[in-house]
This record gives structure tokens, sequence and C-alpha cells, in this order.
């Protein structure tokens, strides 16, 4: 059961993080704390099962290392959108500034 609410974390993570994406506009950085709160917290909740088993069992590849890539990626990709879409928003405002001063 704890493997399956792991994997439904990560599947609405990476959600939350292509509904962002595919929005134009500012980004919304709810979903990118999200993603740095799981990837410390997926082990952690790995580690609440009883009885788990060392790293590097079947289980983990099943649902646990694809969880924490699933979250990495999200994180990384949400991070560059940030930075590119407030790149091209102060080049914008910029520009802006420079044309009315004209």
């Amino acid at each position: 059961m704890v493997m399956i609410v792991m994997f439904v974390l990560a599947v609405s993570i990476m959600g939350m993080v292509l509904n962002v994406t595919a929005s134009p506009g500012e980004v919304n950085l709810v979903p990118l704390s999200l993603c740095i709160a799981l990837i410390f917290g997926l082990p952690a909740l790995r580690t609440v099962q009883p009885n788990v088993p060392g790293m590097g069992v079947l289980s983990d590849y099943i649902s646990f290392i694809w969880a924490e890539f699933m979250v990495s990626i999200s994180a990384i990709m949400l991070a560059w959108i940030w930075i590119i879409r407030s790149r091209k928003s102060r080049e914008s405002k910029s520009s802006l500034t420079h044309a009315n001063n004209r």
C-alpha cells in the first residue's frame, strides 16, 4: 500500500508540473516546494513500512526508485521553466521601459 502511495504522489506531482508547464504566464512554485519536500519525504515514507528490507530490493525498483526519479525530474524541469520564464519576463519589461523612454 505504501508503494502505491509513493507512486501516486510522484505521478500527481508530475501532473502538476506538466500543468504549470503548459499554462502560459507566471510559474506557480507550489509544485516545486512539493517536489523538494517529496525528495526528502519519500525515503522517510519508505522506512515507515513494517519489516522494511534494505535498499535495493525488488520493491524499490518497482516503486521507490521510479517515484524518486519522477519527483527529481519534475523539480528540475519546473526550476528550469521558472528560470526561463523569469528571464523572458525581465527582458520584456526592460524592452518596454526602453521603448517608453524614447
